[in-house]
């Protein structure tokens, strides 16, 4: 029997209801231009995203028909994926005008990574929306027939709960909640039943940095969850970074009950507010999605305005699950006092000093013509600055000594 009670965790999703209804404040802009409105009401918004490098990738005009979308080779899975929507459309003849597609690269550019890295199997990941760009429902992986069936049965399930309870968002985020819930496995149940009552009580969602923090808490603990259930299915590590791993993955039901998991704190929002979470949270990377300079601009001139004039300092942010361990780590040493990471921040912010993220990063790389970092070879990178004068720039690692670059920061 469904509970009807005000539970912490549906008053966050209250929140991404309230912020997704048609006539709700929007700030930024959509993601890829808007159809017409005579359209959107009939049309369903395909995203194709893969985690290849977003610097050698030309992708085609945004809101293509499918035939022409798909028949490209600009991402790696679009052959696949233009055979399932093929077998979709014999199946489902009256869907066969209604897709527009978009695709995205979003990958770790390959020169930021090593090259074992960069040979790793692609990865991919299908978001559905409606006209509006408003997230119905999503798949890691490259969708089948039968996959994407689902994906379109759920999104016109939820595109009539919106509908139907744009007035009443409690109903709507315990019907979402439900749902979600009634498609998933026991174990997943039993973590969403969990975080439901305990670990949402009392918090309160009032902008979308509060949101994301919450989501990433909610992923991060979900992690544990998806692990076991992947080692009891196939004997092996969600969370190792192999080549099984990445081929498991490029198959829907592998993390299907997961994304059905995270789904609620999506459906309805715009797919612009979330896509940067979304991403990181499937493949643990924040996505790098556009480095122009028009989608940068005020951070270029933040750049170049101090540029010339003091040492800039970026500290770079983490992805999602990395996120919710705290930084900097407390100092259990008090040998270490004045020299832990603590102390390295507060020299650091008596300069210029600003958290980016890793888009951010590729796209100043990228201006001023800097050689890029690799990412994964050695421990995170935590920090980058910019000395006064000096065009290469120092590189700060979780494994450095911070106490170094103290004594390199400090002003007199």
């Amino acid at each position: 029997m469904r509970s009807w009670l005000l539970t912490p965790w549906l008053q966050v999703l209250i929140f991404i209801v309230c912020l997704s209804r048609p006539g709700a404040a929007q700030d930024a802009s959509p993601l890829f231009p808007l159809i017409s409105d005579s359209e959107a009401k009939s049309k369903w918004v395909l995203v194709v995203i893969t985690d290849e490098d977003p610097l050698t990738k030309s992708i085609e005009k945004a809101n293509a028909n499918h035939v022409d979308a798909l028949s490209g080779h600009d991402l790696w899975c679009l052959p696949l994926l233009r055979h399932s929507m093929e077998e979709l459309i014999e199946q489902r003849p009256d869907l066969k005008d209604r897709f527009v597609v978009n695709k995205l690269a979003v990958g770790i550019p390959s020169s930021w990574q090593t090259t074992q890295t960069a040979n790793l199997p692609s990865r991919s990941m299908v978001i559905l929306c409606d006209g509006y760009q408003r997230v119905l429902s999503l798949a890691a992986g490259v969708p089948d027939k039968r996959e994407l069936i689902r994906m379109v049965e759920q999104a016109e399930e939820v595109s009539t709960l919106l509908s139907l309870y744009r007035d009443n968002p409690l109903r709507l985020s315990e019907e979402l909640l439900f749902r979600a819930k009634e498609r998933v496995a026991r174990q997943y149940q039993q973590f969403i039943d969990e975080q439901s009552i305990e670990d949402f009580v009392g918090q309160r969602v009032e902008d979308e940095q509060t949101w994301r923090q919450a989501f990433g808490s909610y992923v991060a603990k979900l992690q544990p969850v998806y692990r076991i259930d992947t080692e009891l299915r196939f004997s092996i590590p969600s969370d190792a970074n192999t080549p099984r791993m990445r081929v498991l993955e490029q198959h829907c039901e592998t993390r299907q009950d997961w994304c059905e998991s995270i789904l609620p704190w999506l459906q309805g929002k715009s797919l612009v507010s979330v896509i940067d979470s979304a991403v990181d949270a499937t493949w643990q990377q924040p996505p790098v999605i556009d480095v122009t300079e028009a989608s940068h601009h005020e951070l270029l001139q933040w750049f170049q305005s101090r540029q010339a004039v003091s040492t800039i300092v970026m500290a770079v942010r983490p992805d999602l699950i990395a996120g919710q361990i705290a930084w900097p780590p407390p100092n259990v040493n008090l040998k270490l006092r004045g020299r832990t990471w603590s102390d390295l921040e507060s020299v650091m912010s008596k300069h210029a000093y600003r958290k980016v993220a890793l888009e951010e990063l590729v796209f100043l790389f990228r201006e001023f013509n800097v050689e890029p970092i690799v990412l994964n070879q050695g421990s995170r990178v935590r920090y980058v600055f910019f000395e006064h004068g000096k065009k290469k720039p120092a590189i700060v690692r979780e494994s450095d000594l911070p106490g170094k670059y103290i004594r390199r920061l400090k002003i007199d």
